[in-house]
C-alpha cells in the first residue's frame, strides 16, 4: 500500500479476515472509497466504532496481494 501512495501506520492480523474490507469512522466515506477502488474486490464499510480519523484495510483470503501491483 506504501508503493501505491497511501500512508500506512501499522500492521497486523484480525482474527477472521472473511472477505476483504475497508472500514471507515463517520466522516471519511470519500477516503475509504479512494482505498477501496485500489483493492479489487473491497468493500467499504462505515462502522462508528472505528478508530478516529482511521480508515482500515483488512485483507480477506481472496485478496491476491499480485493483484495491488
Amino acid at each position: 500500500m506504501r508503493e501505491a501512495g497511501f500512508t500506512v501506520t501499522g500492521t497486523g492480523n484480525a482474527p477472521h479476515p472473511g472477505r476483504t474490507t475497508v472500514t471507515y469512522p463517520p466522516g471519511l466515506a470519500d477516503r475509504a472509497a479512494v482505498l477501496a477502488s485500489q483493492v479489487p474486490g473491497a468493500r467499504a464499510v462505515e462502522d462508528a466504532a472505528a478508530p478516529a480519523g482511521e480508515v482500515t484495510l483488512v485483507a480477506g483470503a481472496e485478496l491476491d496481494v499480485d493483484d495491488l501491483r
